[in-house]
């Protein structure tokens, strides 16, 4: 791949990105927090609850999540990809060698708000009001952890449907392939 092939980088390594990730959804997910545990409250039950639906995202969550991804990932580019982390978050990563259109890479960073979404919107309509109150609070600070990947489909939308997405050192880079 040529330097001139590059149409766009979009490396969340890159300090003033992650922070603005990070920052956006952090005071997202606490302004969620804050929402749950009153809604919680007002129904009669105690605050604390939403410390399990914080203690659900954190393993789980991210599992479904960065899984997501993963499985996007490989299902397009046919490439094993990997898992890293970078603290504080776990990522799921293009394998180096393999590439995605833009239109794959977008279904791929929607791939947990689809997913992880409809895994726990479908047992909202079932389970008794506690249960619901936790659950849509889980669904919500997802969302809101999915703010990197509404902004990296915002990014991939701005380019042209024929480049190519590829993982270079962690970064993600759109090119022009050669005709």
């Amino acid at each position: 791949m040529n330097t001139q092939d590059v149409i766009d980088i979009i490396d969340f390594k890159e300090r003033k990105l992650k922070l603005r990730v990070e920052l956006t959804s952090g005071i997202i997910s606490l302004i969620i927090v804050l929402v749950f545990g009153t809604i919680l409250e007002l129904n009669g039950f105690s605050r604390l609850l939403i410390l399990i639906v914080v203690a659900l995202l954190v393993f789980p969550g991210l599992i479904l999540h960065e899984g997501s991804h993963y499985l996007f990932q490989w299902f397009f580019s046919k490439e094993k990809p990997y898992f890293g982390f970078k603290f504080p978050f776990p990522f799921s990563a293009l394998s180096p060698s393999s590439s995605i259109t833009r239109n794959q890479a977008i279904l791929c960073a929607l791939a947990p708000v689809f997913i992880v979404t409809t895994i726990l919107v479908i047992p909202v309509l079932f389970v008794p009001l506690l249960f619901k109150i936790l659950l849509l609070a889980w669904i919500s600070i997802e969302l809101a952890t999915c703010y990197g990947d509404f902004y990296l489909t915002y990014r991939l939308l701005k380019n042209p449907s024929n480049c190519l997405l590829k993982n270079v050192s962690n970064s993600n880079v759109l090119f022009i392939p050669n005709s």
